[in-house]
């Protein structure tokens, strides 16, 4: 997220939808074709959850198109997995530094011979992803009471003092973000460090938080401005808060006698958590529509409210749709069940099973 005290909203970082559309077609031998079609702002597409791409074996095109005055990109890939090669987790390059960052979804395809045919199973489980430990802050915050109406209220009619109430009250709730990230840092990073020393930086981090006079001050500042001025001078004193929290809890670390690598680990675990929670709370505005076909005839499946589609040529498929938010905190899975008659067997591989890299 990003406090945005000019619109008094925590926006998300990726606000921009994302549709992903995925095409899995597992043939009789086993073997998987892949074909994806992911559409979204440019920015979102280049720095969010991993894409497929030439480096992990994809075949890549991409292309910009106008709507609504607005460039977005369009990337198409595609890929085919021979029978008994493993399926890929996750769409990043083989030794990304950055893959346990990325949306993860073990993915599995195995048959099984029966008297009445050969059974089919696709199986793909999103992994969950940690998110309500951050958002617990903002909904705790802005669960009832005076600053619930406030947050409703339309941005323009908003008073310059009622804008600061909500600003402050939104900076404690970054600052709840920048301690959840700040004590997984710690636990990652300095784990042989008693526990008083990150309960030191994180009072210090709170502390610049309680400065009651803070937003007194950016009222005066931001007020004699036009109304267009305002929100960039609301946005510029939340970062400088930001920052100065941030300079806080580091120079308190420093304080306790921590080494310059330990401080630089430290660093690298608390950028490496916030990316993280960043592309959680973009992956919320991807819109997922994935499509497995399968051989045979689809006889289970755990799709919602879709109906099984007979394609011909003993093909049937069947239509996932779901957005970013169905992983948060809970696994997502995908489950689907086709059988091939023995009549209509051609020589389908028997009890054969693979899974995800």
């Amino acid at each position: 997220m990003v406090l945005s005290i000019g619109c008094c909203v925590l926006s998300s970082v990726g606000s921009g939808c994302v549709l992903r559309k995925e095409t899995i077609t597992v043939a009789r031998d086993t073997s998987v074709v892949v074909e994806l079609k992911y559409e979204g702002p440019k920015e979102e597409i280049a720095s969010g959850d991993a894409m497929p791409s030439e480096a992990s074996g994809w075949s890549v095109e991409r292309s910009e198109k106008k709507e609504d005055n607005e460039v977005k990109q369009v990337l198409t890939s595609r890929r085919r997995f021979a029978p008994g090669e493993a399926l890929p987790r996750t769409y990043a390059a083989a030794g990304d530094p950055e893959t346990d960052l990325y949306l993860d979804f073990p993915t599995q395809v195995w048959t099984q011979q029966r008297a009445d045919g050969v059974y089919y199973y696709f199986r793909r489980v999103y992994t969950p992803r940690r998110w309500g430990y951050v958002r617990y802050w903002y909904d705790a915050m802005f669960e009832d009471g005076d600053l619930k109406r406030l947050k409703d209220k339309p941005v323009e009619e908003l008073t310059m003092k009622e804008r600061a109430k909500l600003a402050k009250a939104l900076a404690s709730v970054e600052a709840m973000k920048q301690i959840e990230f700040g004590k997984a840092a710690f636990t990652e990073s300095l784990a042989d460090r008693p526990p008083e020393v990150w309960l030191r930086a994180r009072q210090a981090l709170l502390d610049v938080y309680k400065q009651d006079d803070y937003f007194e001050g950016v009222v005066d500042r931001c007020e004699p401005l036009a109304e267009a001025d305002r929100a960039a001078c609301f946005e510029t004193e939340a970062k400088k808060l930001l920052a100065r929290g941030f300079d806080e809890m580091i120079g308190t670390l420093e304080q306790q006698g921590l080494s310059e690598a330990q401080i630089e680990r430290f660093r690298r675990a608390y950028e490496h958590e916030k990316r993280y929670y960043q592309i959680t709370e973009s992956l919320g505005g991807h819109l997922f529509s994935i499509t497995v076909r399968m051989p045979g005839t689809i006889i289970a499946h755990n799709a919602l409210d879709e109906e099984v589609e007979e394609e011909g040529n003993g093909v049937s498929s069947i239509e996932f749709e779901f957005d970013g938010k169905a992983f948060r905190d809970r696994p997502m899975e995908i489950l689907v069940v086709s059988r091939v008659g023995p009549t209509d067997d051609k020589g389908g591989n028997a009890n054969r099973e693979r899974g995800s890299r």
